[in-house]
């Protein structure tokens, strides 16, 4: 047996939790140190989506009454038979419908199974040398890829969907206008941030029909995100661990995720 740590390292500082402002910078606060204590005690920082993350269903208005982290049938994230389709991608390319379809063409996906679409983009030697440049180059997902991904997780029967890019949306509006902002802003704890967000707040109509990855939780999908080192797994099939925070209530936050090889 094999075993492949998929999870994103926490540090503080990481650039992948200060790029955008709604996003809170992973931070230590020390209690007791080696130095002074003889041993360490500390208080962490950051936001409802660090680095590797499980993202529910319940996070949508449309299945806000489905189980949050704390009421997960642990058995769907434990030893999860999952399929990889390869969608090879390089700083800021964006993932097509025809991507989906030509990866499907080669994997081995059954019934049940979890799908991970594995671009290559997701590994700790990247995200240590391009700092907030992991995210703001990372690849994305177009609509109309998600729109055929989710149809053949429903022929599947799939409920779990996993991605190894920094986010699934590009952020063309933030992108064009916070992170263009020199010097940038300091994320949510910031002023700034909160300002920009409540004018995004006043920007939007309603709920209106769901895009991109929303689409999944919209569908009862779960989906593990920001996950690392997938190259790493060497077969076109292998079995999943991930687990959460056990959050009261909520229906994200980070998790480890682990791929066994047999």
């Amino acid at each position: 047996m094999r075993m492949i740590n998929l999870t994103m390292p926490f540090f503080e500082g990481m650039g992948y939790s200060t790029v955008y402002p709604q996003e809170q910078p992973f931070t230590v606060e020390w209690i007791y140190t080696w130095e002074k204590h003889g041993h360490q005690r500390g208080v962490h920082i950051f936001s409802s989506e660090p680095g590797t993350r499980m993202i529910l269903p319940s996070i949508s208005v449309e299945q806000k009454d489905s189980p949050k982290l704390d009421e997960i049938d642990l058995q769907q994230f434990v030893l999860r038979d999952t399929a990889i389709l390869d969608v090879p991608k390089g700083a800021e390319e964006v993932i097509t419908a025809a991507d989906i379809d030509k990866a499907m063409a080669k994997a081995d996906v059954r019934q049940g199974d979890a799908i991970l679409v594995r671009t290559g983009w997701g590994t700790e030697k990247r995200l240590m040398e391009l700092g907030d440049k992991y995210e703001l180059t990372s690849p994305y997902y177009s609509d109309e890829a998600c729109v055929r991904l989710l149809e053949i997780m429903n022929r599947y029967k799939s409920n779990l969907f996993c991605y190894d890019v920094a986010n699934c949306s590009d952020y063309t509006q933030t992108k064009a206008t916070w992170c263009k902002l020199q010097p940038r802003p300091k994320s949510y704890v910031s002023s700034e941030a909160k300002a920009f967000l409540a004018e995004q707040d006043q920007l939007r109509h309603g709920p209106g029909p769901r895009r991109n990855v929303m689409r999944f939780f919209e569908a009862g999908i779960a989906a593990i995100g920001g996950m690392v080192n997938c190259t790493e797994i060497s077969k076109p099939r292998f079995k999943l661990t991930a687990l959460p925070f056990r959050i009261k209530g909520w229906g994200v936050a980070g998790c480890s995720a682990i791929g066994i090889e047999d």
